[in-house]
């Protein structure tokens, strides 16, 4: 009998995955934006390794050719002209491609998803998802392989109903034939719903799912993103915290680099001055980087998944996986997973920024 699907953070995650690996019988399969070699990751590799001999094992690693581009987590798109970090972005590469030559050695397949034509803009296009199986089991959220991923505020959740997992096959299949060219909405089950974005421009079902859900509150909206919401998001969200409707925004430290860094801060500024002077509204920041993608509308529906939920993403036209559910236990575990970590409007008394916007 199947269990129900079950709220995982960055690091139980992890240690559930490699345990797993040692009883697979089938199929190993990961899919990451990002992945850097750590002393997290290589536990990871070594057990990967260890599956590994045996051959009739189908072992996939696929990784978005953007991870190259990365370094502990951040986007470095322009060149480095200082020599120590120049040299230390090299170092951190060097590392990561060793080790997934020593993994292709052993009989992993690696995948590089996304080929950007040029370097001018490698964000283009990018395969965002976040997705690892292994035989009858999944675990979808928006969880990297890097160690910088583990300390994080995020979440994969682990599914094992067949009716899921076996959708969720066919996605892992078809991105490694490069055949996810069509937006996807599936009804998995009574409760839950698999949406996919295929990376078309301004074309997102996550996005415009989200909106639609915005749409319907009554209750209480909650955003939890390391973005602040924007676009056609942001005007209902703003809409429905003028008609009454309690709304709370999780986001991640005020001096995250998601505020700062060039590359986001022109949609941060333009959201944060339509959120000035919004009732109902309150922004949280948390002590640390929020990486969750997480939407829950009324305390009964709920969006979870790769997607920021951001309109950005949209323009980007980027692969993203998300999850609609209204599965009442995971959605009590959704709210016991935020209330631990202290970050619920009503449990937030011992968060470091608690900001209403005025």
């Amino acid at each position: 009998m199947a269990k129900l699907p079950l709220v995982q953070n960055p690091t139980d995650f992890l240690e559930n995955f490699i345990q797993t690996t040692a009883q697979a019988k089938n199929r190993i399969w990961l899919q990451t934006m990002i992945y850097e070699t750590g002393p997290e990751i290589l536990k990871l590799e070594q057990a990967l390794l260890a599956a590994a001999k045996n051959w009739t094992l189908d072992i996939r690693l696929s990784i978005d050719a953007v991870s190259k581009k990365y370094v502990h987590g951040h986007p470095h798109l322009l060149p480095q002209y200082d020599h120590s970090t120049r040299l230390h972005h090299h170092q951190v590469h060097s590392t990561t491609s060793n080790s997934l030559h020593l993994l292709k050695n052993a009989g992993v397949k690696i995948f590089t998803q996304h080929h950007p034509s040029g370097n001018f803009f490698p964000l283009l296009g990018r395969h965002h998802l976040k997705l690892y199986i292994i035989d009858d089991t999944a675990w979808v959220g928006g969880v990297n392989l890097t160690d910088g991923s583990l300390t994080n505020l995020d979440f994969l959740v682990k599914f094992n109903q067949p009716e899921i997992v076996k959708s969720l096959i066919s996605i892992y299949e078809n991105m490694c034939l490069n055949r996810l060219n069509t937006n996807i909405s599936q009804k998995l089950t009574s409760h839950f719903t698999l949406l996919l974005d295929s990376g078309k421009f301004l074309d997102s079902i996550i996005y415009q799912q989200a909106i639609a859900m915005v749409q319907k509150a009554q209750q209480s909206i909650l955003f939890v993103s390391q973005f602040y919401p924007d676009g056609s998001l942001l005007s209902s969200i703003i809409r429905k915290a003028r008609q009454g409707v309690p709304t709370t925004i999780l986001t991640s430290h005020r001096n995250s680099e998601v505020f700062h860094h060039p590359l986001y801060l022109s949609p941060y500024i333009i959201s944060k001055i339509r959120l000035l002077n919004i009732p109902n509204i309150h922004i949280i920041h948390s002590s640390g980087h929020v990486h969750a993608k997480y939407l829950s509308i009324d305390g009964r529906e709920s969006l979870f998944g790769s997607h920021n939920f951001t309109l950005t993403t949209e323009m980007l036209g980027t692969k993203e996986i998300a999850i609609h559910s209204t599965d009442p236990s995971l959605i009590k575990q959704f709210r016991s997973f935020f209330q631990f970590k202290n970050i619920n409007l009503l449990y937030c008394s011992n968060l470091r920024y608690i900001t209403p916007c005025r």
